[in-house]
């Protein structure tokens, strides 16, 4: 197999142009680097339409990558540099077709984000609402796009295991949602520190959205006015904790009593 070794190839500059915002939403595509996406990708159906590897990338998982049905191209070390969005790339960069929200309500246990602008901070949320069993994902205005290369590398591909939707109104949606019967409560540090009590049995609350604000200014107060404010509890010396821990914490104790 030959291997490409120019960087200015058509479709390496394509696939590097990917790392923009403007190239991923106007395509629909994204990156997606290593073994553990290949394995990720494959267990969830997800379209990848090219794959660059190295020569020992491909020797060893050859056939995973002939199972995605990608055009394969075998490239050197500097070409997987200029592609790859870390210090260390791991032999193979995807190309990927964005996942799309299927359409529909959601129900049981939903993670929202007003103003989360901070990729790092985005993907382990989504690591964190996968985890703790979120059913779906609603982004609100001002939040970081989640399939950034940091953003997927940061929620070790939850991003693919759950939908997630952008919102027009996050206001609006959380208003629908609260029509509809969901427990709206927020990150708050403002707050009540009293979360409901753990259940007895299952389904003492059926659908909740937990709500989280922004890094630096938390929540919108609209949109915090519609919610019930719940603060953690902290004994310690600390005022606040980052928003991708606070959540995380809180939507383990929010999936203890559903």
């Amino acid at each position: 197999m030959n291997v490409l070794t120019s960087v200015n190839n058509p479709a390496v500059k394509a696939a590097r142009a990917l790392k923009t915002h403007k190239a991923r939403q106007d395509s629909g595509l994204h990156l997606a680097e290593g073994p553990k996406a290949l394995s990720e990708l494959l267990a969830f159906h997800i379209n990848v339409e090219r794959a660059f590897c190295d020569a020992a990338f491909i020797s060893e998982h050859a056939a995973s990558i002939a199972k995605t049905g990608a055009e394969l191209m075998c490239v050197s070390e500097n070409v997987l540099d200029a592609l790859s969005d870390t210090r260390a790339p791991q032999g193979a960069v995807f190309v990927v077709k964005t996942p799309v929200c299927p359409p529909g309500a959601p129900s049981g246990l939903v993670l929202a984000l007003d103003g989360v602008q901070d990729p790092g901070n985005l993907g382990t949320l989504l690591r964190a609402a996968d985890a703790f069993g979120a059913s779906f994902v609603l982004l609100g205005e001002g939040c970081a796009e989640p399939f950034s290369p940091k953003a997927v590398r940061a929620s070790a591909f939850s991003c693919y295991h759950l939908p997630i939707r952008k919102s027009a109104s996050l206001l609006t949606d959380l208003l629908d949602y609260k029509s509809k019967g969901f427990k709206l409560f927020a990150a708050d540090v403002h707050g009540e520190e009293d979360l409901p009590a753990p259940a007895p049995a299952p389904h003492l609350l059926e659908n909740v959205c937990v709500v989280a604000g922004s890094e630096g200014s938390g929540l919108r107060s609209e949109i915090a006015n519609i919610c019930t404010r719940v603060r953690l509890p902290m004994p310690g010396r600390a005022e606040s904790l980052n928003v991708a821990l606070a959540a995380g914490i809180f939507l383990y104790e929010i999936s203890r009593r559903i």
